[in-house]
């Protein structure tokens, strides 16, 4: 999701929250927190349909930028991640080829 700018988003985050009391405890120790680093990068999506099964592809290029020692460090990323999105995980891995 983007965000608006450099600082920690509070209710964003906790909206993404969906284990029981995580968003409390981020509430909570959200005075205390501190950026150590930023992520600039920039996602393409895709969306891929097989066999009743949907799954959203996402690349994410960019870097990891963080100050250390008075410099600024940059560290190359490069992910993809494959989310299911509707359908049966055991049935999208099988070859099209093979019956279920």
């Amino acid at each position: 999701m983007p965000v608006a700018g450099e600082a920690l988003e509070i209710d964003a985050l906790c909206a993404a929250c969906d284990v029981p009391g995580a968003a409390d405890a981020l509430r909570a120790a959200a005075p205390q927190l501190i950026a150590l680093f930023r992520t600039d990068f920039s996602r393409t999506l895709w969306r891929i349909e097989h066999a009743g099964t949907t799954i959203e592809a996402a690349l994410d290029r960019g870097e990891i930028v963080a100050q250390a020692d008075g410099d600024v460090r940059r560290e190359p990323i490069c992910e993809i991640e494959l989310e299911l999105v509707e359908g049966d995980a055991v049935r999208s891995r099988r070859s099209p080829t093979k019956s279920p």
